[in-house]
């Protein structure tokens, strides 16, 4: 059913309400229309909550009828006064009322003046545009009304710096150091050679000292004494011992 027609039904059940029902011409009346063009009406109302009297919208009235008929899809919702039959905008309970019956229902249209119409997720979610409700969201598809923002290009092949074969000793690649020449420990950088130099120098050190027959014992040899050269002298040593031994008994 189209929400025009909806209006225009609306207004005159709305005449038959002033007319037959008196008492109830002060309150306001929801018409829902559900997939199947039923109409399903709701009348603002009281009820007790957490022990206080609290006043019922007339659109939560009209869902909950709905739901009670076993219908849970809306297509269409005008709110009017029964006394002015001025169009009145849907209340906050009711548009949550409406998604929590089917979240299908935020494609329902509702007149929000005598000629304005909205969708209930747009005024659900506080108005403005589905564009701007969708911004900061990423759902793996365009949104219509939104710009991406380009990402920042990346190479296809990353750059390496290029180095020397043969880098420089470190006493010549070192700058913005102030050396101090008068130092006792000072030694020119020119004077300091490659490391392959160095180990070459240490490596023929090395077949040099190879070369270089071991050194021998400049001791003479003792002669070697015959028998009779051994005899002599331990008579001789005894001789001596024994003259040591009568020069300490005199004494």
């Amino acid at each position: 059913m189209e929400l025009n027609k909806l209006l225009e039904t609306a207004r005159k059940y709305a005449e038959d309400i002033r007319n037959e029902k008196p008492g109830y011409a002060d309150k306001y009346a929801a018409f829902l229309v559900n997939d199947k063009d039923e109409i399903f009406l709701g009348v603002s109302g009281l009820t007790i909550r957490d022990g206080k009297i609290v006043n019922v919208p007339a659109d939560v009235n009209a869902v909950l009828n709905m739901a009670n008929a076993g219908s849970r899809i809306a297509t269409g919702l005008v709110i009017i006064s029964i006394k002015t039959g001025g169009v009145l905008k849907p209340s906050e309970d009711g548009l949550h009322q409406l998604f929590r019956t089917n979240a299908n229902n935020d494609n329902c249209k509702a007149f929000v003046s005598e000629t304005e119409q909205q969708i209930v997720s747009v005024l659900r979610l506080g108005g403005g545009n589905a564009a701007s409700l969708m911004d900061g969201f990423d759902f793996g598809g365009p949104v219509p009304g939104l710009k991406r923002q380009a990402a920042p290009e990346v190479p296809s092949v990353m750059k390496v710096e290029e180095r020397p074969a043969h880098p420089e000793s470190t006493a010549n690649s070192i700058k913005g150091v102030n050396v101090d020449k008068n130092n006792p420990f000072y030694e020119n950088s020119e004077d300091v050679k490659p490391p392959e130099q160095t180990l070459a120098i240490f490596e023929d050190v090395k077949n040099e000292a190879g070369k270089i027959p071991a050194p021998k014992d400049d001791l003479p040899e003792e002669p070697e004494l015959t028998p009779e050269e051994l005899l002599k002298q331990a008579k001789k040593r005894k001789k001596v011992a024994r003259s040591n031994f009568l020069f300490r008994r005199k004494q």
